[in-house]
């Protein structure tokens, strides 16, 4: 949404259109040369890791363009930031899951050391 309220696109659930290298980081499957997202949770029907439970929040922008959120509380993990970028998906440069923010037992860690 603009600062107007209009609706300008969606970044999450990526669109189909969104280019591989920017979907990698979310997970996707390849089946007969279709890009299928992954179901991180189905009862909670997410299309991202980390983003059950997820709180509302004010977008916030990295200085390099991405948008920045925290992760949702699952199961007891730690937060994260995650970054997506404005046009959908994650920045091909940047993973969408970057560093813990808050303790816990880690099940993902970051492996991008270029993620802030």
């Amino acid at each position: 949404m603009d600062r107007d309220g209009r609706y300008l696109r969606t970044v999450l659930p990526y669109p189909a259109n969104t280019p591989r290298e920017r979907a990698a980081s979310l997970g996707q499957l390849e089946i007969d040369g279709e890009r299928l997202p992954v179901v991180f949770d189905g009862t909670a029907h997410t299309l991202a890791p980390l983003t059950r439970w997820m709180l509302k929040q004010n977008m916030a922008f990295n200085p390099q363009g991405y948008v920045v959120m925290v992760s949702g509380n699952e199961w007891k993990t730690p937060r994260h930031l995650l970054a997506l970028h404005a046009e959908g998906g994650a920045r091909a440069d940047v993973d969408f899951v970057g560093p813990r923010i808050a303790a816990g037992p880690s099940r993902l860690a970051s492996s991008s050391s270029t993620w802030l």
